[in-house]
């Protein structure tokens, strides 16, 4: 039997893999003995769309997962979305007691081994219980920077980071004594750093923080060592990248514009996860409430039309939404041209499981706040180009470079053991 770790490193691009690669021997080791391949997202490169295609092997037109919550009864009021919404997934190809996931995004409590990821809806942090006694370590990391503390202490944010990598790091080379078939591993570092610091974390003369980078090159190190001696074949990916961000964009700003939608703004202290999603700042208080709505952006990189018969609140017939979405497919790429100068790619859909429109505008960020004062564009935002790097003697027809769904499916080729 294959023993398999899947590591994730997103945010990392396959140039950044080897660069960071010097700050941890035993990753410098394996990428001297593996076949790397640039990973390409399709369209789509937020963080839970392109796990849900690392997990099913599937595009975002067949798990219909296009972000962190979908609208399923009322438009306005999104849903968080878990792997219950994906169907088969290739982790149910191993048994679920020999399997460990740590800081993955869409997963859940199982039998498997599981530790929260950062952004985890749940308030559970380690399941099951018992593995908490192991793990002194683990602690809740699931805290949220507000553009505010970030901006004020970029780097105190990315030490935060870091050690909440080092203790997942550690919690990985603990799992081994379980005798696990599958262990996933995910890196929030890079993904966090990437927002707000980007090339200033390649800079070599970024002095402050070579310490952090060589505790977190050094805990890898350590259990890369760990997994040799256990045996285990080493997978590491990276879902997407980042580019150079240049404007924060308000699709439904837009769209309210173009008379599609009125948006008022409300105040309320309570509020729920997935409520927050309309939000500028998941600290605000302030946020969209959406009247007589036509068609909105309720998710970030979406468009729904307000169908009466998928949402309960809906105001548009059957009849009217072709027309309608064609109306909006035409108008939201000039009024975005116009307002910010920047290119929208657009994706219509008819499949009733799908946003109406699915979109991404390359360099922007996305917010549904109105005034937008207190959100500053970040540094950079997630673009479409991660990396696979797989093991040279699995002899895998890895070409230069691939997309995500051919990725995955060699990923799950691997965990299957059909793989060559």
């Amino acid at each position: 039997m294959v023993k398999h770790l899947i590591l994730a490193l997103d945010g990392l691009s396959r140039e950044e893999l080897f660069w960071f690669s010097k700050f941890s021997p035993l990753l410098h080791k394996y990428c001297q003995t593996a076949v790397a391949s640039n990973l390409t997202a399709e369209l789509l490169c937020n963080t839970q769309t392109t796990w849900a295609t690392l997990l099913t092997g599937k595009s975002w037109k067949e798990h219909h997962c296009v972000g962190y919550t979908k609208p399923i009864l009322y438009l306005t009021e999104p849903q968080i979305v878990t792997e219950a919404h994906l169907g088969d997934i290739f982790l149910t190809r191993v048994d679920a007691e020999r399997t460990g996931a740590i800081n993955v995004p869409l997963l859940r409590p199982s039998a498997r081994k599981w530790i929260a990821d950062s952004a985890s809806a749940t308030n559970m942090t380690v399941s099951p219980a018992s593995l908490a006694q192991r793990l002194p370590r683990i602690t809740d990391r699931r805290s949220f920077h507000t553009p505010g503390n970030i901006r004020r202490n970029p780097i105190a944010v990315w030490r935060d980071a870091v050690r909440a990598d080092a203790e997942r790091i550690y919690a990985a080379g603990t799992l081994l004594d379980s005798n696990l078939e599958l262990v996933l591993l995910r890196l929030s570092s890079f993904d966090v750093a990437g927002h707000f610091l980007f090339r200033e974390l390649f800079d070599d003369s970024f002095v402050s923080k070579v310490d952090d980078l060589n505790l977190l090159g050094g805990a890898l190190s350590e259990l890369l060592q760990k997994m040799e001696e256990a045996e285990y074949s080493v997978v590491i990916i990276s879902n997407y990248g980042f580019e150079s961000c240049s404007r924060v964009v308000n699709i439904n700003g837009l769209l309210a514009a173009g008379g599609y939608c009125r948006i008022a703004l409300k105040s309320d202290s309570r509020r729920n996860s997935a409520a927050k999603e309309l939000s500028g700042s998941e600290h605000s208080n302030r946020w969209h409430v959406l009247q007589t709505s036509q068609a909105c952006s309720s998710t970030h990189g979406t468009v729904h039309i307000n169908s009466k018969n998928r949402f309960r609140t809906g105001v548009v017939e059957d009849n009217e939404i072709a027309a309608l979405r064609r109306e909006i497919l035409e108008y939201l790429p000039c009024a975005v041209h116009k307002r910010h100068g920047l290119g929208m790619l657009l994706n219509a859909n008819t499949d009733p499981e799908l946003p109406d429109l699915v979109f991404r505008v390359p360099g922007a960020d996305y917010t549904f706040n109105q005034t937008l004062n207190s959100y500053d564009a970040p540094a950079a935002v997630h673009s479409p180009f991660g990396f696979l790097a797989v093991p040279k003697d699995r002899m895998l027809p890895l070409d230069d470079t691939i997309n995500s769904v051919a990725g995955a499916n060699l990923v799950g080729q691997l965990i299957s053991g059909s793989a060559p």
